[in-house]
């Protein structure tokens, strides 16, 4: 296959065979696309025009109040204000079941969680492109320490929809291989731990990250 601006990425992350690859592509998408908003994207209306209309959402507004540029994130506020201001001047003058709905989608979306849920479509369906046509992706993919589970569940669903079912078949038990081996070390490291509570252990050794590994692994949380 050759090489695009989504399969590169993929294969720079498969290639590091460190934690969930998918987690690795979805900090990248974020850190760009947070980047891009507190810097160039101030001057591009239709970026504007659709930060006014989705804004970001708690955990984003956290991220962009930690970046420096105060005045990019101050003025995509203030355009934002003036959306969200209209919405519920029109609510006000005609209060309806549309308006109300309207409102509290503008509560709910965020323009950053949107760019990575795009560009997470766009990396599966390459990921998948990849593993069916190329052996040494296959070997890569297969060479993987884990996918965290809300990847895990994501990917077979979307090689389920990709793949005849023979080939989804295939990749599924691929999939799960990986994820076999990773739950059994997340098992014995959370029992080990537990069990360092107990006198009759003391003295065992155990993984101290023992619950931060498994918690990440769970949720895909970055610790």
């Amino acid at each position: 296959m050759k090489e695009t601006i989504y399969t590169i990425p993929i294969n720079e992350v498969f290639g590091a065979k460190c934690g969930c690859p998918l987690c690795a592509l979805e900090r990248r998408t974020e850190e760009k696309t947070l980047e891009y908003i507190m810097g160039a994207a101030m001057m591009e209306p239709d970026v504007r025009e659709s930060t006014n209309a989705r804004g970001f959402c708690a955990a984003h507004y956290a991220d962009m109040l930690a970046m420096k540029n105060r005045l990019s994130l101050a003025l995509t506020i203030e355009s934002r204000l003036k959306t969200v201001s209209d919405l519920v001047d029109a609510f006000a003058k005609s209060p309806d079941n549309r308006r109300a709905a309207a409102l509290a989608e503008t509560g709910r979306s965020c323009f950053v969680c949107e760019k990575i849920r795009s560009e997470q479509e766009r990396y599966y369906a390459n990921l998948l492109d990849m593993w069916r046509t190329e052996d040494a992706f296959r070997a890569l993919f297969a060479a993987q320490e884990h996918f965290c589970l809300p990847h895990f569940g994501a990917l077979l669903e979307h090689a389920g929809r990709a793949y005849p079912r023979r080939v989804a078949a295939e990749f599924a038990r691929a999939a799960c291989e990986i994820e076999r081996r990773w739950l059994d070390r997340m098992q014995s490291e959370i029992g080990g731990f537990t069990k360092s509570f107990d006198y009759r252990y003391a003295g065992q050794p155990f993984e101290k990250e023992a619950v931060e590994h498994a918690a990440a692994f769970l949720s895909g949380l970055d610790v």
